[in-house]
């Protein structure tokens, strides 16, 4: 039997917040899932820690890969992933144990290629974040995306595993902003998206002080000038020109 949803675990140098993330996933409502856990060459206990849910639970699988960057995490997932649907989570976060559930309820609903729900972010405090585009259709969603109005994260977002293969969405190795690239890449397809107005994702900026989205550098620099040049050459630039300036700015 196909599974409903893939969910693609990111892990690397984990060990101390795996087990928050992991208990989250197993304890989902929703039936005939699978977990892949994708540890990329961590030099702590994030491997083991991996095998012990795997064997604990049948719907999870651990498995081992070369330290390649998060990009190369999430494209390794999407080719072994064989679920309907596709969801990636970060290690240093943790989902409501209804998130799938409901996630994969409004897209059956809507037969939607995409859903997009809200989500708490944790600094010191936790907050309440809104990401409802102005409108759902694929070219409104990426002007919301471009301007900064909603965030292009994949850990919010359940999407259509064939949208991959049939819109040849890749994550760019040797790159940052890879859910950028992606998230943009699929918009610029004529998608069917659907929101969901229910917060399920606690986005933990607090916990681990090493995250790529704490830490500015010459890369991040470099990964957002490649993102505008690549996405000045997909679109008619006149009709963007003011997100595109937004995003030059940010």
């Amino acid at each position: 039997m196909i599974p409903t949803i893939s969910v693609i675990v990111a892990i690397y140098k984990a060990e101390k917040y795996l087990y928050r993330c992991l208990n989250s996933l197993a304890n989902q409502t929703i039936e005939n899932y699978e977990v892949l856990l994708i540890d990329d060459g961590s030099p702590d206990n994030s491997g083991v820690i991996c095998h012990r849910f795997a064997k604990k639970y049948p719907f999870m699988r651990a498995v081992h890969k070369a330290n390649g960057g998060l990009s190369s995490v999430r494209q390794f997932g999407i080719e072994l992933a064989q679920g309907e649907y596709t969801i990636h989570i970060d290690a240093d976060d943790w989902i409501e144990p209804d998130m799938l559930e409901e996630l994969y309820k409004k897209a059956k609903q809507e037969d939607a290629d995409m859903v997009i729900c809200d989500y708490f972010e944790i600094k010191r405090k936790e907050r309440y974040v809104q990401q409802k585009p102005v409108a759902l259709a694929s070219d409104a969603v990426l002007r919301d995306i471009l301007s900064g109005k909603i965030q292009a994260y994949c850990w919010n977002k359940l999407i259509r595993r064939s949208c991959y293969t049939d819109y040849k969405i890749t994550f760019p190795i040797g790159l940052n902003f890879e859910d950028l690239f992606a998230i943009c890449t699929l918009c610029l397809n004529n998608i069917r998206i659907a929101y969901l107005n229910k917060a399920f994702y606690h986005y933990d900026r607090y916990i681990n002080k090493g995250s790529l989205s704490m830490t500015p550098n010459r890369m991040n620099i470099q990964s957002r000038i490649a993102f505008v040049s690549y996405i000045e050459k997909q679109l008619d630039v006149t009709a963007y020109q003011y997100e595109l300036n937004a995003l030059k700015c940010l």
